[in-house]
Formats: structure tokens, sequence, C-alpha cells
């Protein structure tokens, strides 16, 4: 009964961090940014896996909390690709951004696709009932919902946490491949 108005709390909190987490990510670079704020939705998420029905003020802080850390997965990943077409079209001399943004949007439609259907199936499988209300469950089904809405997503947040170290363009590099773009565009100019 509380859903809509749980949602709505974690999609304002996560409009209002999204200014926020684009200014940061100015000041202190991309990476830095993507780790705190993943950590933010982490330290959100995971509490949510031991929530009872009782647990009222938690079910709307806790997805509030995870809204403002939310922002930064729909901010920096997307904010990344140009940095990657730059540094790309400075060891080969082309700009490519059609394919990297089709490569990587095609990428998360598939992540999203295998996910629900993951998801869906496991709830299947489980014992779930759509039909059924949320206390009408089987308790491996409680335990299936707890894992895919707590457990899992934390798992795969810290596993990005290493793509994002092993992300080789720092705010540093990327003003240095900025510079030498600029250098290479005036030459071709003259």
């Amino acid at each position: 009964r509380f859903f809509p108005y749980i949602l709505i709390c974690l999609l304002i909190c996560c409009t209002v961090g999204l200014p926020l987490w684009a200014m940061l990510s100015y000041r202190i670079g991309k990476k830095k940014v993507f780790f705190f704020g993943t950590l933010i939705l982490v330290v959100a998420i995971f509490p949510t896996t031991f929530l009872e029905s009782g647990d009222v003020l938690l079910m709307f802080l806790l997805p509030s909390v995870g809204g403002f850390g939310l922002g930064v997965l729909y901010l920096i990943p997307y904010s990344m690709v140009p940095d990657v077409v730059e540094h790309d079209e400075l060891r080969t001399g082309e700009r490519r951004e059609g394919s990297y943004f089709s490569i990587f949007i095609f990428c998360e439609k598939l992540a999203t696709g295998i996910t629900l259907a993951f998801s869906n199936y496991l709830l299947g499988f489980i014992g779930f009932d759509a039909s059924l209300g949320v206390n009408a469950q089987p308790t491996s089904a409680i335990i299936a919902l707890r894992l895919l809405v707590g457990v899992l997503p934390s798992i795969v947040l810290v596993i990005s946490w290493i793509a994002c170290f092993l992300y080789p363009i720092t705010k540093q590099k990327h003003a240095e491949t900025l510079k030498q773009l600029l250098l290479l565009r005036d030459d071709k100019l003259v």
C-alpha cells in the first residue's frame, strides 16, 4: 500500500541528486563520484533485505537515500562514453561516437532483459504467485524477493567498482586528451 509513495520519494531524491552529482563529478572526477554514489546506493539497498512490514519509516528512508545514490547510475556511465570517444579519437583520428553509444545502449538493454528474465524465472520456479498478496506468498518466494531486491543488486554494484577501478580515463588524463585533440584539430585547420 506504500509502494507508490516510496517510489515517488526515490524518484524525487534521484532527481534532486543529479545536479549535485554532476557538479561533484566536474570537481573531483567521474570515477570518484561513481564509487561514492554507488556506495550510498549499496548502503541503502542492502538493508532492505531485512525490512519487515512494520518498518514503515525505514521503508521510506532507505529508498530515499538510495534514490540519491541512484542518480549516479543515470549520470556517470552515460557521461563516461564521450570521454571514451575522445580518447579513441586521439588514438585513431576518427570519431566513432555512434558506435560507442550503440554498443553501450545495446549492452544496457541486454543486461536489463537478462535480469528481468532471470528474476521472473526465479520467482516462478520458487512459487511466487502474483495473484496473492505479499503476506500470502510462500516463504521461499519472500526470501527470493529479498535476495532480488537487496542482496543481488548490492553484489552487482560492488562488482561494478572493479570495472570503474579499471577504467583508465581519469579527470587528469581526460584533460590531457582534450588538449592534445585541440592541438591536432588546430594543426588540421592550418
